[in-house]
C-alpha cells in the first residue's frame, strides 16, 4: 500500500459474535479497501437453494449457527455500520431475484432485510 500498489484487506469468513468489523477497518491502513463476506457453512449450496438449512457452525462455548442465523447477522451488522468507511460486504449466502447465490456481489447498508 505504502508502495503505491492498491491493496485489499480480506475480511472473509465474518462470523457472528467474533469478528470485529469496526476494530478490522480501524486497524486497517487509511485508504485500504475491507472486503467482508459472511462465513459459508456448506460451498454446494444446495441446502440453501431448496430452502433446507441441514449444517451448523460450532463456536465457542458451544453456540451452532445455521446459515440462516449467520446470514442474518451479517446484515444486521452490515446495516448498524451503514457509516463504516472503506468497506464493501458480499452478498450473505441466500439466492438473489435469478435464483442463483451471487458471488462476489456487493450491498449497501438497508438493501437487504432479512
Amino acid at each position: 500500500h505504502q508502495s503505491g500498489i492498491k491493496v485489499r484487506v480480506n475480511a472473509a469468513p465474518w462470523i457472528p459474535g467474533i469478528s470485529n468489523a469496526e476494530e478490522i477497518v480501524k486497524r486497517t491502513p487509511d485508504g485500504v479497501l475491507v472486503a467482508f463476506g459472511p462465513l459459508e457453512l456448506d460451498n454446494s449450496h444446495y441446502d440453501v437453494l431448496i430452502g433446507v438449512n441441514k449444517t451448523s457452525a460450532a463456536k465457542a462455548l458451544g453456540k451452532q449457527f445455521t446459515q440462516n442465523e449467520i446470514n442474518k447477522a451479517y446484515v444486521a451488522e452490515r446495516n448498524r455500520l451503514k457509516d463504516l468507511k472503506n468497506t464493501c460486504w458480499y452478498y450473505p449466502i441466500i439466492p438473489d431475484e435469478t435464483g442463483k447465490i451471487p458471488i462476489f456481489k456487493t450491498f449497501k447498508a438497508g438493501e437487504i432485510t432479512l
